[in-house]
Formats: structure tokens, C-alpha cells, sequence
């Protein structure tokens, strides 16, 4: 029996069961590189075989790949946004649209001295939204990574600070079409209140490992 010829919904469940992972995908870029790089701790064996069968697989396969697996993007340069620019870029458009669950550092917030709030979201923050916005258009669930650092730009360090960076990220969120569900990753102690003023906003919160 050839593969094309198994019905698709067990087709899908085949593929699902060799693609689908239990842990995340790392996406990172090596400091002064132009790409981006993957990292999967206990990859499977030939994991990726399927798509070099046939371009007919391969277009199944890249449905599963990309819409069953979480992707985790790293920052540790500072540089989130370039990470997933180049990510998308590299799997194309119609993988990025595939994309159903995404985790990014928290979008950075910085104090401003005019306009009419007292913050603002960094412009890094907004381009990496942008990205997620118009081209990831089939993002159901997003992961938000908060540490220690995520709030430093905010002078002064105040509570209320806190939350009106935590609402301008929620009206951010807020304009992902599909979203619907989003994780707020806590690396370090946040505060009761804080952690109390994600769960209004509708987030799910939950610790890091």
C-alpha cells in the first residue's frame, strides 16, 4: 500500500506521531550570523526523513511540522525580533502561516517622558509583534517569557508601571487574529498583584523551569 493511499485523517495521524514533539524547538542565531539555527534536546532518529520522500509528503509533512510543534524563540543577544525575522524568512510564508504556537521573550517595555501614557513597548517589541501579526496568521497560542530583566527600562520600578506595560502588551496581543489563548512564562518572583492582574487580562500563568 502506498502512503496516498491510506485515508488523510490517518495520513495526518502518522505524520503527527513521527513529527510531533513532546519538548520545544529552540530557534537561536549565533552572534555576528545572518541565519538561524535549531535545537531540540532527544531528537529522533531521521526525524525530518518524511520530507524528503516527495513533494506532495513533504507539503503534508510541513502542515504537521510546523502547526503541531512549539517554537521557542531565544534572545540571548538582545535580539528577539532578528530571530524570528530570519526564522520566517527561512521557512517561508506559507510554514510561517502554518505556525500555531510561538514563545518570545515578554515585548520590552521603557518609561517615556511624553505622550500620553508613562511607558510605552520598545520598538523591538512592536516590530516582533508585527512579525507574529502578518505573518503568522494561524497563531492560536502564544508563550510570553517574563524575567527579572523583562522590566528594567521602567523608571521609576513601580507597580502600577508594571501593569500599564502588562495592558499596552495585552492591546498588542490583542490585534493577533487568532490568538486566543496566551501563557505568561514566569522566570523569576513576580508580585501577588502582578501575577493577579495577568489572570484578569485572561493570560494563564505559570512558572519556567
Amino acid at each position: 500500500m502506498r502512503l496516498f493511499d491510506i485515508p488523510n485523517e490517518l495520513r495526518a495521524a502518522i505524520f503527527g506521531l513521527v513529527l510531533a514533539l513532546p519538548q520545544p524547538i529552540y530557534i537561536y542565531q549565533e552572534l555576528g550570523a545572518t541565519g538561524v539555527e535549531a535545537f531540540i534536546t532527544k531528537k529522533p532518529l531521521r526525524w525530518l526523513a518524511l520530507l524528503a520522500t516527495s513533494k506532495a509528503v513533504q507539503d503534508e509533512a510541513a502542515a504537521v511540522l510546523f502547526g503541531a510543534n512549539h517554537f521557542h524563540m531565544m534572545d540571548a543577544a538582545g535580539s528577539q525580533s532578528n530571530v524570528l525575522l530570519h526564522f520566517l524568512d527561512t521557512i517561508g510564508p506559507r510554514n510561517a502561516a502554518r505556525l500555531k504556537h510561538i514563545r518570545i521573550s515578554f515585548p520590552p517595555a521603557v518609561t517615556v517622558t511624553a505622550g500620553r501614557r508613562p511607558v510605552a513597548i520598545s520598538n523591538q517589541g512592536k516590530i516582533t509583534i508585527s512579525l507574529l501579526r502578518t505573518r503568522c496568521t494561524s497563531l492560536t497560542t502564544l508563550e510570553v517569557l517574563l524575567q527579572r530583566t523583562t522590566f528594567n527600562e521602567i523608571v521609576p520600578f513601580t507597580q502600577a508601571l508594571i501593569q500599564e506595560a502588562l495592558l499596552l502588551a495585552q492591546v498588542e496581543f490583542a490585534s493577533i487574529c487568532c490568538l486566543n489563548r496566551i501563557i505568561a512564562k514566569l522566570h523569576w518572583a513576580v508580585s501577588l498583584e502582578t501575577a493577579e492582574f495577568m489572570k484578569e487580562l485572561g493570560w494563564v500563568v505559570a512558572r519556567s523551569p
